[in-house]
């Protein structure tokens, strides 16, 4: 369980890393170390939330399941754009980092509608070819990139801030 902890910190540390990286702002000291868990703990209720809405959300009609779709991208871009600034501490204004937000927020949804068609069927292949350790290995080829839509689209922002100026 330690183990799951300082690894599960240990992400969001990384991500906070990551875009000071992409802004090349200096690393930000213990004090804001509370930063990262605070996430952590911010996204693991967000995904609880998002689990019972998509219970709630699979008996719903047509037309209300689109809606729910529509209002979930700006949802999921304005955490995006949260996200950065929170890690970052406010050291960057909140304008620059909406490029970044909107880049983060589409390869999310892109990773979603790649998940909802690949992931269940890629799990059993890999269990049936490997084993239980191919379950891992493909829960860690989803991880990864999660964590590089995260990091790239801060990076993407980053750039195109910079190209502007």
């Amino acid at each position: 369980m330690l183990l799951s902890v300082v690894c599960g910190i240990s992400w969001p540390l990384a991500l906070q890393r990551g875009y000071e990286v992409a802004w090349t702002l200096p690393r930000a000291g213990t004090r804001e170390l509370w930063r990262p868990v605070t996430w952590l703990v911010g996204v693991v209720a967000v995904l609880v939330v998002l689990t019972l809405l998509g219970d709630v959300a699979g008996g719903l009609s047509g037309p209300a399941r689109v809606v729910i779709r529509v209002l979930g991208v700006p949802a999921v871009v304005a955490w995006a754009w949260w996200t950065q600034h929170f890690l970052l501490g406010g050291r960057v204004a909140w304008r620059p980092l909406a490029p970044g937000a909107v880049a983060i927020g589409l390869g999310l949804v892109g990773l979603k509608v790649l998940a909802d068609r690949l992931l269940s069927t890629s799990i059993v292949n890999h269990e049936a070819e490997y084993g239980p350790i191919g379950v891992v290995f493909t829960m860690l080829s989803w991880l990864i990139a999660l964590s590089t839509v995260l990091l790239g689209g801060a990076l993407l922002g980053a750039v195109v801030v910079a190209r502007r100026e």
